[in-house]
């Protein structure tokens, strides 16, 4: 289920060629928001795709009963569709539908809820970092449990130089780089700062699993890294696969784990932090690039060696009116 604060932009296109015929489509319509607003008259539309481009947009309203009826819906194989419902001033997504021929009439569920811009109640469950050796740095893996414990989706009040909601914020430490996001967020919907990122979509209740990667050069034997947390979070665990450079900042390590892919790292438990909290530790023993100064610099002196053995080689010399070679020792 995605979760907006805006609707589609009515789009309409000639579908004649393409479809076989009409059908029709019911949106069914519920409230997971106890004693939430009315979602009568909220209005609903059905969206259609031809090759993940919309090719049009029917609008109705969400009756007494909680449905929405969307009349001479056409069909074709190839044609996809999905409810969208305003509720609340935000939009709430069914999943997608496909317009088979048969059966003549289709239905798709959404679940709406009231919004709340307190994201003062969200937080963050298991949170685990993942730290292993990649070439000429380290890549980090961020597993993280977001929780919202209300009834309602969850905004904010905060918004930043474009009108933009600002959900979710995570910090990212200094050098991260080409983050890479699976699972709950959407990169759409995603700013990216100086510093990290943030979300804009709106989270409905439950938990929801997120996991997102990056990547930090090495730039040096020593690597200070300073991870903020931006709310308040449980259950923090942080795996290293770092060879052998060690991992000084974060106490005793709390043993060894076997990680999905069979590999072994070793582990640390962290106490809760608070929303503002920072926790600094170093990975020291790091092995740098070389670089292309370095690299420059080596090669001349070989190239040097190499110059000087030759010349040794080629060198002429007088004994009793002959040339010879000289050999290098």
């Amino acid at each position: 289920m995605a979760l907006t604060g805006h609707g589609f932009a009515a789009v309409e296109h000639d579908h004649a060629a393409h479809a076989l015929g009409s059908s029709s489509v019911t949106a069914i319509v519920t409230s997971g928001t106890s004693n939430g607003k009315s979602i009568e008259g909220d209005e609903a539309t059905l969206s259609i795709y031809q090759n993940n481009q919309m090719i049009e947009n029917i609008i109705a309203n969400v009756d007494e009963n909680g449905k929405a009826f969307f009349e001479k819906v056409p069909f074709a194989p190839q044609l996809l569709a999905r409810v969208n419902v305003m509720h609340d001033e935000m939009a709430f997504n069914s999943k997608v539908i496909q317009l088979k021929p048969e059966p003549s009439e289709h239905f798709a569920g959404v679940e709406v809820y009231d919004v709340s811009d307190d994201n003062s109640v969200l937080s963050v469950g298991t949170h685990h970092i993942i730290i292993k050796m990649i070439p000429n740095g380290i890549g980090v893996t961020e597993y993280l449990q977001l929780k919202n414990p209300t009834d309602k989706a969850v905004f904010s009040k905060k918004t930043d130089s474009e009108g933009k909601k600002v959900i979710v914020e995570m910090k990212l430490p200094k050098g991260a780089k080409a983050p890479v996001f699976t699972d709950y967020f959407d990169k759409s919907a995603l700013v990216f700062t100086s510093d990290g990122f943030y979300d804009t979509m709106a989270m409905p209740p439950g938990n929801h699993d997120c996991q997102f990667s990056y990547s930090i050069d090495i730039d040096s034997e020593t690597m200070d890294i300073e991870k903020q947390f931006t709310m308040d979070t449980s259950n923090i665990t942080v795996f290293a696969q770092t060879g052998d450079a060690e991992i000084t900042g974060l106490g005793q390590a709390s043993g060894m784990m076997t990680m999905q892919d069979g590999s072994q790292a070793v582990y640390y438990n962290i106490i809760d932090m608070k929303q503002g909290e920072s926790r600094a530790f170093k990975i020291i023993g790091l092995t740098p690039p070389k670089s292309e100064k370095d690299l420059w610099i080596m090669m001349s002196v070989i190239f040097g060696v190499i110059g000087v053995i030759a010349l040794k080689r080629l060198l002429p010399v007088k004994n009793e009116n002959k040339t010879q070679e000289i050999e290098p020792e």
